[in-house]
């Protein structure tokens, strides 16, 4: 994965229980989530993880092939922070998971209030 080659610590999940599984083990800042998975739709992964951190900060990405208005919408109903459509552009989204992520990693950290962290949507064409 390419957050991986910037120096990211990821943790890779093929389906939505086994994020779930991990994030009860071991919080993370940042998820970056398709909305098209087996089993779970990562409508439903975000509105879960947003329980297991029980008002932490966490930064949601959806990373999806859905790029409708109603698509966007339903994103952010979900819980997730940004939307971006596929193809991603890979420097984008390292920028927007770093700059948020490390938002959330401070406030983790106790470097300040919880971040407030901006909704937006990028779609690359």
């Amino acid at each position: 994965m390419i957050l991986r080659l910037v120096g990211f610590d990821v943790t890779v999940c093929y389906d939505a229980s086994t994020a779930l599984r991990m994030a009860t083990r071991t919080p993370f800042d940042v998820c970056v989530s398709d909305i098209n998975m087996p089993g779970v739709s990562g409508y439903e992964l975000a509105r879960q993880l947003r329980g297991v951190a029980a008002g932490r900060p966490l930064y949601l990405v959806a990373v999806t092939a859905r790029t409708s208005e109603e698509d966007r919408v339903k994103s952010y109903e979900a819980g997730f922070d940004l939307h971006v459509a596929k193809p991603a552009d890979p420097l984008d989204l390292i920028a927007a998971v770093r700059t948020n992520g490390e938002r959330v990693a401070a406030h983790r950290r106790g470097a300040g209030p919880a971040p407030s962290l901006p909704r937006a949507t990028f779609q690359f064409v």
